[in-house]
């Protein structure tokens, strides 16, 4: 199979991390998936796991009601579930965070499982993939972009003291450019940078 590509510049985790710290789950039960009904319940499995990517599914009373339906779904156990449901968070995670093409997914995906539910899922990402990016960067925190910047020097003509007389002061100003409430507002910032002195 082809080499993965470089990860990807954005971060994928919660916000402020810069990598992945989840530590990585059995991608066997994917072969779970063979007892889906049709292929809109893979489907809706994947999409309902992308708001679930970063959390570690387990068997509780406090189980969101994903598992229990997967659960139902498939024929399966609630422990089971959450294995399924884990390893489809660790298979979106990681397609997002390498921003993965179809000709990756055989790195990605175990070698043990059926071809035809490994075509499946690869398209299930794919498509997918695109609205996923787009919400996921939407979320991460940015800085400023810096858009112009423009300065110039000052020299007091007159002072009560002689020494204030013709010192020269750099005044900069910078147009910057933030999101706010997911537009971008430019926004100028002022700074007297300081004195020279020759």
């Amino acid at each position: 199979s082809p080499p993965l590509p470089s990860p990807s510049p954005f971060s994928f985790g919660p916000p402020g991390t810069t990598q992945q710290t989840m530590a990585s789950p059995s991608l066997d039960p994917l072969s779970l998936l063979l007892q889906a009904p049709s292929k809109k319940t893979v489907d809706a499995l994947f999409v309902a796991m992308f708001s679930l990517r970063k959390h570690s599914l387990s068997p509780n009373d406090s189980a969101p009601p994903v598992v229990g339906e997967c659960a139902q779904m498939l024929k399966c156990t609630e422990a089971e579930a959450c294995g399924l449901l884990n390893a489809i968070a660790h298979v979106i995670r990681r397609a997002l965070y390498l921003n993965a093409q179809r000709e990756h997914f055989d790195a990605i995906l175990p070698s043990t499982l059926h071809n035809k539910m490994k075509d499946l899922i690869t398209t299930i990402v794919i498509h997918h993939m695109p609205q996923w990016r787009k919400e996921v960067i939407g979320n991460q925190l940015s800085l400023p972009r810096l858009q112009e910047v423009s300065w110039r020097v000052d020299v007091k003509s007159a002072s009560d003291l002689m020494s204030h007389m013709t010192v020269p002061t750099i005044l900069v100003e910078m147009k910057v450019r933030k999101k706010k409430r997911g537009e971008e507002a430019p926004e100028k910032k002022r700074a007297r940078v300081g004195v020279l002195s020759f």
